[in-house]
C-alpha cells in the first residue's frame, strides 16, 4: 500500500507542480521531482497506517488501469459520435455502484412516459 500512495501522490503532485508557476517562477523537472518525491513519500506512509485510505488509493488505481485499459481495447471499435456516451456510461456505472441502478430505472420509466416509482 505504501508503493500505490507513493505513485499515487507523487504522480498528482509532479503534474501540478510542473504545469503551475509557484511564487511567480516556473520550477525545473528535478524540483517539481524533488517535491514531488517528498509529498509523495507522505501519501504512502498515509496511506500505509490508514487501512481505509490505503485500499481506497489502491482500488482507484486499478480503477484506473482498468479503464485505461478498456479506452484502449475499444479504440480500434470506433469512436462515439457525441461526449455524452462516456458521461451517460460514466453517470449509468457509479449508479449500479451506488444505488443498484436506481437512477437508471427511474430515467428509463420517465423516457417511457409511464409515472415513475419513486418508493419501491
Amino acid at each position: 500500500m505504501f508503493l500505490s500512495g507513493l505513485l499515487l501522490g507523487s504522480g498528482v503532485i509532479f503534474a501540478l507542480c510542473y504545469k503551475e508557476q509557484v511564487l511567480e517562477t516556473q520550477l525545473s523537472v528535478e524540483a517539481s521531482a524533488g517535491i514531488a518525491l517528498g509529498i509523495g513519500a507522505l501519501c504512502g506512509l498515509v496511506t500505509l497506517l490508514l487501512r481505509s485510505v490505503g485500499l481506497f488509493a489502491t482500488g482507484l488505481q486499478l480503477g484506473l488501469l482498468l479503464a485505461a485499459a478498456a479506452l484502449l481495447a475499444a479504440e480500434p471499435l470506433g469512436r462515439p459520435q457525441s461526449a455524452w456516451v462516456p458521461a451517460g456510461a460514466l453517470v449509468a456505472c457509479a449508479d449500479y455502484a451506488l444505488e443498484a441502478l436506481a437512477l437508471v430505472l427511474y430515467v428509463s420509466e420517465r423516457a417511457r412516459t409511464r409515472p415513475p416509482r419513486l418508493c419501491l
